[in-house]
């Protein structure tokens, strides 16, 4: 199983999370990152799943308010899908945002993803929607009861 680590904003590492998500996820689209977007990211949580130090996964957690992050841009190389490396992934996202406080964690999942977010303990919030002309719809799970 691939070591799950932070990547720090601006590292080497997180040049290749960046080439992987724009290999997988902008490329198929006919579309890059700005710097603007980039800039962004300056303030998320940026993990990696690592296989003999070569990047396989990334999810990107961004906070969204005081109760809420967001898990964006993740992808695994088609070669290591089925492994189990976006659901450890998305828990170490759950477990970061947990100690931060968060109640609530969210996306906006492409539409081919749900059964996977589903699995992971997450519901749809809505109706289906275009983003970057990709159907997408958002979906929840409840970090915190209280």
């Amino acid at each position: 199983m691939p070591i799950i680590k932070e990547v720090p904003y601006g590292s080497a590492l997180y040049d290749e999370v960046v080439e992987l998500r724009r290999e997988l996820l902008r490329r198929p689209l006919g579309l890059d990152f700005t710097p603007e977007e980039l800039a962004q990211e300056k303030h998320d949580t940026h993990l990696a799943a690592l296989d003999a130090d070569r990047v396989v996964g990334t999810l990107l957690l961004r906070k969204v308010d005081e109760r809420t992050a967001r898990i964006m841009r993740m992808a695994v190389v088609p070669e290591a899908q089925g492994r189990a490396i976006g659901r450890a992934l998305v828990e170490w996202a759950e477990g970061i945002a947990r100690e931060r406080g968060f109640e609530t964690i969210m996306m906006h999942a492409r539409s081919s993803a749900i059964g996977f977010y589903e699995k992971c303990g997450y519901h749809t919030v809505g109706g289906e929607f275009l983003e970057q002309g990709i159907p997408h719809i958002r979906m929840e799970k409840r970090l915190k009861t209280e």
